[in-house]
This record gives C-alpha cells, structure tokens and sequence, in this order.
C-alpha cells in the first residue's frame, strides 16, 4: 500500500465521518495548508499522524488505512 492510498482511505473516511480538513488538521498539529499537502499526496503522512487521525475517528490504523468494501 502507498502513500495515495493511505491518503485516499484517509479522506475517504474523513468526508464520511463528516470532519473538515480544518478538524483534522488541528488533530495533529498542522495548519490547513500542511494537512492539505498531505491528503493531496505532496508529502508523505508519518506514522504517528496516522495514530493521531485514528484516534480522533475511533478508529483501528488497519481501519484507517481502508476503504470498505460493499457487501452484495
């Protein structure tokens, strides 16, 4: 799994959850601008920033770092 999907999933769940880049951006620390490089796929996101995200979504990382599946 590469960083795009990492951050693909991450604002897959992010936009699902109904949290604003602005939320989750001061959830690690960063300003909007920094949070947006990385969902965008400019810089990496580091593992503790994932930590950070996971816990503010109640989520496991293997959770985060998913898009779910549809069930048929």
């Amino acid at each position: 799994m590469d960083n795009a999907q990492i951050m693909a999933a991450i604002k897959y769940h992010r936009e699902n959850l109904g949290y604003t880049s602005s939320e989750v951006a001061d959830a690690i620390g960063y300003d909007v601008s920094k949070y947006s490089r990385l969902e965008n796929n400019k810089q990496p996101i580091l593992g503790s920033e994932m930590v950070s995200i996971a816990q503010l979504f109640n989520m496991t990382l293997d959770e985060l770092i998913h898009i779910p599946t549809r069930k048929r």
